[in-house]
Formats: C-alpha cells, structure tokens, sequence
C-alpha cells in the first residue's frame, strides 16, 4: 500500500491541531486521510498499519489459503502439569492419541493438555490438496479458534502441505 506524509496544516479529530496529513487507500479500495502532530507519529501509524513483517511460505488461490512465517518471537513458556514442567504450545507425537501438547486455559488459568489425532496408525496425508480441502471443510477449520479444542490443533496440522513437519520441530 503506498503511503503519502505531507507536511500540511490540520485538524485532528479531537480538535487538536496537527501539521502533518498521512493519505492512503486501504485493500478494499477506500480513501483514508489522517492528521498528526508529527512525522514521526505518522510513520508510527503506518507501521502499525502493515503490522509484523512475514513471509509467505505457501499460498494456495483455490483452497484460499496462506501460510505465512512470522518474523517475531515464538516463545514456548513453562508451565506445571500435574507436578513436572511441560512447554506450552509445542506439539509433540505420542500420549493416548497421534499427538498433544499443553496449553494454558485462559478461563481458568490452568494448564491442560490436549491431546488430537486418529490412533489407527494411518498417515496423515497432508501433502494432497483435494484432501486437505476436503479436511478443513469437513470440519470447519475456518471456525476453530480455541486453542483448549482438539479440533483447533488438529486444523492447524491440516493446514498446508508441511504443517506436521513444521510444528513438530525442535
């Protein structure tokens, strides 16, 4: 998205005066103009305007899908489990299902681990699109949100062709 700063007299919403006009069009085509007190602030909006820089690993028009790597941070803290240290958010194989990780319950505050996975002994074959699609759409992927479900965890794994791969590194 193009921006444009100029140095011009205006007036903030709040009524304050501001020098600086920061102009865009956003993705879907509408104008927007904003007043601030300084360049800087203005460069501060369009900052977070475009967010985090990320990369695209894979992108796919016709199953509307994009998987994205994020360049912050992904920390994996501890958390207790019925008395031993476990990382939260890290998927591992193994337990009563194919795999489980823990995670924290933003209700409660407690850790709980969430197991997900069919146990028949068949792979996964995340690789194939028409399957993928079929997955997602099947169980509603698009809707999953909280990460406590096994659902949720189990779409993030079905997601693209090395997801399984990518979320049980080291």
């Amino acid at each position: 998205m193009p921006y444009n700063v100029r140095k011009q007299n205006c007036t903030q919403s709040d009524g304050d005066k501001g020098n600086h006009v920061l102009k865009y069009t956003t993705k879907k085509g509408r104008k927007v103009s904003n007043c601030h007190t300084s360049k800087k602030k203005a460069q501060g909006q369009i900052a977070a305007i475009e967010g985090p820089r990320e990369n695209v690993l894979y992108t796919s028009k016709r199953l509307g899908l994009e998987i994205i790597e994020h360049s912050g941070l992904t920390i994996f803290t501890e958390a207790e489990y019925k008395g031993k240290k476990v990382e939260l958010g890290k998927v591992k194989r193994g337990g009563d299902k194919k795999f489980y990780v823990y995670v924290k319950n933003p209700k409660t505050g407690n850790t709980k681990k969430v197991s997900f996975g069919d146990t028949s002994g068949l792979s996964i074959k995340t690789k194939d699109s028409a399957k993928r699609k079929s997955f997602r759409a099947r169980h509603k992927c698009d809707q999953k949100k909280d990460r406590t479900s096994a659902g949720y965890w189990s779409c993030r794994m079905w997601s693209g062709p090395d997801a399984v791969k990518n979320m049980l590194k080291k």
